[in-house]
């Protein structure tokens, strides 16, 4: 299951969910199985010189996943704080949501939370009104 979009604005606007490129995620997969299967050989777990350039690509793809979806919410809330003089947030218990086992990942995936809180700072930032709405 997955979430298709982010938010729907009042006029019409649907901003999608950012989808990170499967290759990344394909290649973050191979190589946490790598990882995984050059850990513990032969009832042994110590480090070794072939495990680190694992390690190294695996810090590097999360960081290029994570850049990418850090620079998509800071894009399109700026955007929001810009175009917008009044914008109302619906209230989202996000950590309740989470504990929802069908939708946590794709929940965790998309930063809801942080969503939020950037748009947050940057409407007050850019003098626009964000208003808390009830479910």
């Amino acid at each position: 299951m997955d979430i298709k979009t982010l938010a729907t604005l009042s006029d019409g606007t649907v901003i999608e969910d950012p989808n990170v490129p499967s290759s990344a995620i394909a290649a973050m997969r191979r190589v946490d199985k790598a990882i995984a299967r050059s850990v513990n050989t032969h009832g042994r777990s110590r480090q070794s010189d072939r495990r680190e350039p694992l390690y190294h690509r695996c810090r590097r793809l999360r960081t290029y996943v994570r850049h990418l979806m850090s620079d998509f919410q800071h894009k399109t809330t700026t955007a929001i704080a810009k175009r917008y003089a009044r914008t109302g947030v619906e209230s989202l218990n996000v950590p309740v949501m989470i504990r929802n086992r069908t939708l946590n990942k794709a929940i965790a995936d998309v930063g809801m939370s942080r969503f939020i809180s950037m748009l947050r700072y940057k409407s007050e930032l850019h003098g626009a009104e964000l208003v808390s709405v009830d479910r």
